[in-house]
């Protein structure tokens, strides 16, 4: 079986990268997931009608 193009002008190899990658892509997933449950228990103190006043110009 041959290496696709992409695979031989860069030399990677998907089977020694797996592990990494895997572990790369959950951390980022657990990053966005944290981040989304901290913005999403915040809104509801910023925003609305009794939320946070805009800055006020000078």
């Amino acid at each position: 079986m041959t290496k696709p193009d992409w695979q031989l002008i860069f030399g990677l190899e998907t089977d020694h990268h797996r592990l990494g990658r895997s572990l790369f892509i959950r951390g980022m997933g657990l990053i966005y997931l944290v981040a989304i449950a901290s913005w999403w228990s915040q809104v509801g103190l910023l925003v609305g009608e009794s939320g946070l006043a805009p800055a006020a110009l000078a």
